[in-house]
């Protein structure tokens, strides 16, 4: 009878051999090894399986992050990295691995060192290309973790742009809705803005409007630009001609905050205003936050929600700038016109549903 992983010592090297050789039992031979005496020879005959069509590369992940394996040699262990990443569902190894290797250290301390780093971006974007479904959020989780430790130290530059350009092609293959890994995206808008905003706007007419589309609408919970400081938005907009930047960019920034009082709660976020009042063309921005006073999914009354939100865009009407007082006056207007046609189809709807029972 074979024995457990903690009973694995009694195994011993003509055991072990003989586990490499069965079927059942090469998926968990790294577990069989006694683990806190783990060999370069252990690992020369575990590794020799990864060139086996059946073999799963997860046994491997404890290998490159858990403290048993840390007197391999440092070369073993990338070795072992590069050849996880040739393998199919190997990415997703490597980046749960790396993830682990980084938890609970200091964010200034570069715990993976440049080649980790480099084959964490590789696995990254590898893993984002192939469509693999994320429900539950775990490899976004792993794949956050890492993008995050790659960005924030220099080198690997090449590999960074192939991870930014991963992005925007899977961006455009899902025509820019994404419903899994937004946060590695957001961290990585965060930390690499002058290069994310570019590609938004790089590309053909049909990429383009992908793209906004994805800036606009494309996340589930928050927009994809939400990492970003408004200080660094602002500086990228004013580095550009067409003042319509600004009014694109502005679909990307959170514009209401909740509070205790009037008006439902609502307020228009500091940000937003900050941004607002460094456009050279407040009216481009002020009709870009009102169309987005409409919400995308409400209960009730959708005029009850969009009220709130225009009262709280004509404040504004009283800013001491009179070029955003003047323009808040014409969007306001604009709103107003607006939650009056909702009503009025809110109101006929409800006298025809009404008519149905009558």
């Amino acid at each position: 009878m074979v024995r457990t992983a903690k009973s694995a010592p009694y195994l011993g090297n003509v055991g072990l051999d003989e586990c490499a050789e069965h079927s059942k039992l090469q998926n968990v031979l790294v577990g069989l090894h006694p683990r806190d005496d783990f060999t370069e020879a252990d690992l020369n005959r575990c590794a020799a399986l990864l060139d086996e069509e059946g073999t799963q590369p997860r046994m491997f992940g404890p290998i490159l992050w858990q403290d048993n394996y840390a007197h391999l040699p440092s070369e073993r262990l990338l070795e072992l990295a590069r050849k996880l990443l040739t393998k199919a569902n190997g990415s997703d190894t490597l980046l749960e691995a790396l993830s682990m290797k980084l938890h609970g250290k200091d964010p200034l301390e570069d715990a993976l060192g440049p080649e980790l780093r480099k084959l964490g971006l590789k696995a990254a974007a590898k893993l984002l290309l192939g469509d693999h479904e994320d429900p539950g959020g775990s490899k976004d989780y792993s794949m956050e973790c890492v993008i995050k430790s790659a960005l924030s130290f220099d080198g690997n530059d090449a590999e960074k742009t192939e991870w930014v350009d991963a992005i925007f092609s899977h961006i455009d293959e899902k025509y820019g809705f994404i419903h899994s890994f937004e946060e590695a995206i957001e961290t990585t808008a965060g930390l690499m803005p002058e290069a994310f905003l570019n590609r938004v706007f790089q590309g053909t007419d049909d990429q383009h409007h992908r793209r906004i589309y994805f800036i606009k609408k494309g996340g589930i919970r928050r927009s994809p630009l939400a990492k970003i400081s408004v200080a660094n938005l602002i500086a990228w907009c004013q580095q550009r001609d067409p003042p319509a930047i600004w009014g694109l960019v502005s679909s990307g920034i959170e514009l209401w905050e909740k509070f205790d009082g009037n008006r439902g709660g609502t307020s228009m976020s500091t940000v937003a205003v900050e941004f607002l009042e460094a456009a050279p063309e407040p009216e481009v921005v002020l009709h870009a936050y009102a169309d987005r006073v409409s919400p995308s999914s409400w209960s009730g009354s959708r005029a009850d929600v969009m009220q709130p939100r225009a009262d709280a865009i004509a404040e504004l009407t009283q800013h001491k700038r009179e070029e955003i007082a003047r323009a808040a006056r014409t969007v306001s207007d604009r709103l107003t016109k607006e939650i009056e046609s909702e009503r009025a189809r809110e109101r006929q709807e409800d006298e025809e549903w009404e008519q149905r029972f009558e």
